[in-house]
């Protein structure tokens, strides 16, 4: 059956906005400590090519180039900026304020291959491409809905649209790499389709064809640094394969390999910011390893110990702002902690305090714009509440009321 953008009974959006003036109820947990922020990267140049030449880095990032030897442009391929000619030791700064994919070149070379790319990623699942955070809900019939935020305020609560029950959104990512996630849909019979989001419109809806049952969408991620949004598949005997996406194009595809069902990923993100997604995985031990990953390939697979199974890992963000993803811990009694990470290394750990066990982390995201990832938490009678947080520490929690249990935040897979 087609999934149907905008078609949403006006009684539903009309609930849902009301929403945003209930104040009741949430709670404003207790806390913890740390900082670091972003803000330069080195590019070489290096015979004709420069060194990286792919690169990630955070909203505000100066870049800076440096030439070593003959003459050279750093030049735009938009007209965005243009070094002029550039010799031998000198070097050329420009500053990247808003999230996007950044192509520039050398004009004396750019028929040799001398060019390159920055990568802002924006905030994960931002919808209208402000730099901050939203909410995907869906109710019980499956109408889709958003908040779009702005740190602890709703700035407004619209329909996107409504598909049928049978179908499921297993991904969200910004697949056209225009700085807006997407939504990626599947339905019961394997029929498999992208909603391409400008704010709460559906621009365009793509089918990406039927796949069979018996592979999953087990993660979406942007897997080769390209600024677009690609997804991770799993077959029931643990075959993994990469689709590299661009919209609703498979660029490429290929397999990753086979991991035991006794191993499932915990969590993604960029745990080593180099623009590529890496995968967490953890067993039913409760060793943790991480996969780095260059598109298809893994680059390395790292033990990152064993964690007692009373811990379970709760989501990934990047919570101190360094452009590298940290981990959020919460162990059965309700304790909440997090790591702050650098590769396979935990650079520094700190708990959260204590959440009743009533209350579960429905999702994370940086809402407030400031570069580092907050908690959204919702508990088991519809009340919501966001975390902003800086490192391990909790500067301040909102509440947003109570948000009846026929709504559900949408969180598979979510970037």
């Amino acid at each position: 059956m087609k999934i149907i953008p905008n078609n949403i009974p006006r009684l539903v959006w009309n609930r849902l906005t009301e929403m945003n003036y209930m104040t009741a109820g949430a709670v404003a947990f207790v806390c913890g400590c740390g900082v670091a922020l972003a803000g330069q990267l080195a590019v070489t140049q290096s015979n004709l090519t420069f060194q990286p030449r792919t690169a990630s880095a955070g909203a505000g990032t100066t870049v800076t180039w440096s030439i070593v030897s003959g003459e050279h442009t750093v030049t735009s391929d938009t007209g965005l900026f243009d070094s002029g000619t550039l010799s031998g030791g000198q070097m050329f700064s420009f500053s990247f304020l808003k999230p996007g994919t950044y192509n520039y070149h050398c004009n004396f070379h750019v028929s040799l291959g001398m060019v390159g790319t920055i990568t802002i990623p924006g905030s994960a699942h931002d919808t209208n491409g402000d730099n901050f955070s939203d909410i995907v809900w869906r109710d019980s019939s499956g109408n889709t809905l958003a908040w779009l935020m702005n740190g602890a305020q709703v700035i407004s609560a619209a329909a996107i649209g409504a598909a049928p029950t049978t179908w499921s959104i297993v991904g969200q990512r910004d697949f056209d790499g225009d700085s807006r996630f997407d939504l990626l849909w599947r339905d019961t019979s394997g029929n498999t389709a992208i909603w391409f989001l400008n704010g709460t419109t559906v621009t365009s809806a793509l089918s990406l064809g039927n796949i069979s049952s018996i592979w999953s969408v087990a993660a979406t991620g942007d897997f080769n640094g390209d600024g677009k949004g690609d997804i991770l598949w799993q077959d029931n005997t643990g075959n993994l394969a990469v689709w590299l996406m661009n919209g609703a194009t498979i660029l490429s595809s290929a397999g990753v390999g086979n991991v035991p069902g006794t191993w499932l990923i915990a969590g993604t993100g960029d745990f080593n910011g180099d623009g590529n997604t890496d995968l967490l995985w953890r067993d039913t031990s409760g060793n943790i390893a991480i996969w780095f990953m260059n598109g298809a390939t893994v680059t390395s697979s790292v033990s990152v110990g064993n964690i007692p199974i009373i811990w379970s890992v709760l989501g990934t963000g990047d919570f101190n702002g360094d452009d590298k993803s940290d981990i959020v811990w919460r162990d059965t009694s309700g304790n909440v902690a997090i790591w702050l990470m650098n590769g396979a290394q935990i650079s520094s750990t700190g708990g959260l305090g204590n959440v009743p066990t009533t209350w579960s982390l429905a999702l994370t995201g940086d809402y407030n714009g400031d570069g580092k990832g907050d908690l959204l938490w919702r508990d088991n009678v519809g009340n919501t509440a966001i975390w902003f947080l800086n490192g391990t520490t909790i500067t301040s929690a909102t509440s947003f009321g109570t948000i009846p249990m026929m709504f559900t935040v949408q969180s598979v897979n979510a970037e």
